[in-house]
């Protein structure tokens, strides 16, 4: 008899089955993040989370958040997120490089994304998306066509 061994971590299974929901609505909204990956983001947040120090790569590219405007206000559901890519003279945005990730568990979120909107070198937009309450963090990527990669983080509240 072959005995395979189960995880019983809730937060593991919540991320590993996390990964595999995607809703969007007939309303045409997209549900960006679920009620799962927020818990099991709440299971595995530390009190104090590792501080990484990066230095800025030169000549790298920018994403710059339209919106949400950053007025430090809490959100309401649905809401529009909204992207710009520059790119020093030298390199164009690599659309196909685009990554989003949630929290601290580095959720992939870029499929999800990928299948409600296009992605392209001057940036993004989402019109509807869904976000459950709480605090989110976004962690949003992009590369140029030299392989520079910038990473920018969202931080949301959402009603």
């Amino acid at each position: 008899m072959v005995r395979i061994p189960v995880v019983t971590s809730l937060a593991l299974a919540l991320t590993f089955a996390a990964l595999f929901v995607t809703k969007t609505t007939l309303a045409g909204t997209l549900a960006l993040v679920t009620l799962e990956e927020v818990h099991a983001e709440r299971l595995a947040h530390l009190k104090q989370p590792p501080r990484t120090r990066s230095f800025p790569t030169p000549a790298a590219p920018e994403i710059h958040v339209l919106q949400p405007e950053m007025s430090g206000d809490s959100l309401q559901n649905p809401i529009r997120i909204e992207l710009k890519f520059s790119s020093a003279s030298d390199a164009d945005i690599d659309p196909r490089s685009f990554r989003a990730y949630y929290g601290f568990l580095r959720i992939d979120l870029t499929e999800r994304i990928l299948k409600s909107v296009r992605v392209d070198k001057a940036g993004l937009k989402i019109e509807n998306a869904e976000i459950p309450s709480g605090s989110h963090r976004l962690f949003l990527r992009i590369a140029d066509s030299k392989k520079r990669v910038t990473e920018t983080e969202l931080r949301i509240v959402i009603e």
